[in-house]
């Protein structure tokens, strides 16, 4: 929840269309979401939106689909979270191919990349999404009996850290997590 905010956001670079809580108005359709009743999903149901809806969705469309609950702690939070951005089908996908939960924020973060170089909209959402694959990571992390971090996500820290500072360093950002990922 930390990593969505609680304000409405109809940013015309979202596919999702207008969103409250990470829950978008496609997501809502999906999930045939009426949480006014009229029959129909629109902006109105968005509005309605609270933290108690999206927790029963999370639990039930991402959580139990991605069988959160059989993975090791860290690794299902890690999943899950991405399963709400991303897709199940996707976060399952990931898992297999992540044999921790660094090489999973590396994969996730390399997602992103591929999004953001795929869908010119989502150069603007490249940077949170990083941030919230590290946010996570660090909240998996202390979930874990055993934790060291890689160095390819120290660096993408730092880059992160860096972006944050000097609006000049967010120009080429991206190209700098690229080349943590990639050499």
């Amino acid at each position: 929840m930390a990593q969505e905010g609680v304000q409405f956001v109809n940013d015309p670079n979202d596919r999702g269309g207008p969103t409250k809580m990470g829950l978008t108005l496609g997501l809502m359709k999906n999930l045939r979401l009426d949480l006014n009743n009229d029959g129909i999903v629109t902006v109105d149901d968005v509005h309605l939106v609270t933290e108690e809806v999206v927790l029963d969705v999370y639990r039930k469309e991402f959580w139990n689909r991605v069988k959160a609950d059989t993975l090791p702690p860290g690794q299902d939070v890690q999943t899950a979270d991405f399963g709400f951005n991303a897709g199940p089908s996707r976060a399952r996908d990931m898992i297999r191919k992540s044999p921790n939960i660094n090489g999973f924020a590396l994969h996730q973060i390399a997602y992103y990349l591929s999004l953001a170089d795929r869908l010119p909209g989502y150069v603007g959402f490249f940077r949170g999404l990083t941030r919230r694959a590290l946010s996570v990571l660090a909240a998996s992390a202390a979930l874990c009996e055993w934790y060291e971090t890689s160095q390819a996500i120290t660096r993408i820290r730092f880059m992160l850290a860096e972006a944050d500072k000097d609006s000049t360093f967010r120009g080429i950002f991206r190209e700098k997590v690229r080349g943590a990922l990639y050499g």
